[in-house]
């Protein structure tokens, strides 16, 4: 029986993209501090970039939910608003109702944020 030249070591997966670090780089950030997966995340890392403080998380988000509550009608690239855009759901069913939503904590933060 021949023998095998697959290692039994499980591969390593890298912990982030490279295309990630590139894209900061782009852009004149870097990663600085681990941000923990708990819903404020998108938030917590735009608060450390624009603050160097991720705990102000709460600020940005205001900030950011403040931003769609005023602009439901911001023009899209592709000639729609961003309030006909948001695809309603049987849980969100308005532009309103999503913008509320997004304004609580631990809430995921998406594309429109």
């Amino acid at each position: 029986m021949e023998k095998s030249n697959r290692s039994s070591t499980k591969p390593t997966i890298p912990k982030k993209s490279p295309g990630v670090t590139l894209q900061l780089t782009f852009y004149g950030l870097t990663e600085k501090t681990k941000i923990k997966g708990d819903g404020n995340c998108q938030f917590a890392s735009v608060a450390d970039q624009l603050f160097h403080n991720p705990s102000r998380h709460t600020e940005v988000r205001k900030q950011a939910v403040e931003w769609l509550r005023k602009n439901e009608n911001y023009i899209l690239p592709n000639t729609t608003t961003i309030g006909n855009y948001y695809l309603v759901s049987d849980t969100i069913p308005s532009w309103s109702h999503y913008v509320y939503y997004m304004s609580q904590p631990s809430v995921w933060g998406n594309h429109f944020t």
